[in-house]
């Protein structure tokens, strides 16, 4: 396996672990996610255009992705050549001494502002419950 991404390294290693099945021709696409194969089968792990390309996942995927997205986390989708198997919703942890951090910031009047290149909504989501 190849890549330097925290979620296709852990993604790959549980499935090595729980499944017993070796990936293989792994090759990383940065910004858009990782291609592999396992037994002869392509498989996907990224961004939902990315993965689906112009194939529309099943409504209730729809559903889901809203309400992650919503609740701030970000998503990732995997699919062979020819199915959704799995869509992932990930979120970073916020450390509880965060918000008491920023407001002490705040108080001294320093500007606090997030740079990410996460969706908006994760955004917005995170500056929301951080105060920002």
């Amino acid at each position: 396996m190849r890549s330097d991404h925290p979620a296709s390294q852990a993604l790959a290693t549980a499935l090595k672990q729980e499944s017993h099945i070796e990936l293989t021709q792994f090759e990383a696409y940065p910004g858009l996610g990782v291609q592999a194969s396992a037994d002869g089968v392509d498989y996907r792990l990224g961004s939902r255009r990315w993965v689906l390309g112009d194939r529309q996942p099943p409504h209730k995927a729809l559903e889901w992705e809203k309400n992650w997205q919503d609740e701030g986390a970000g998503l990732v989708f995997l699919a062979s050549h020819d199915e959704l198997l799995a869509v992932f919703a990930i979120r970073d942890a916020i450390k509880a001494t965060s918000a008491d951090a920023l407001s002490r910031l705040h108080a001294m009047g320093v500007g606090i502002t997030i740079a990410s290149g996460d969706n908006q909504q994760a955004v917005a989501s995170v500056a929301e419950e951080l105060g920002i």
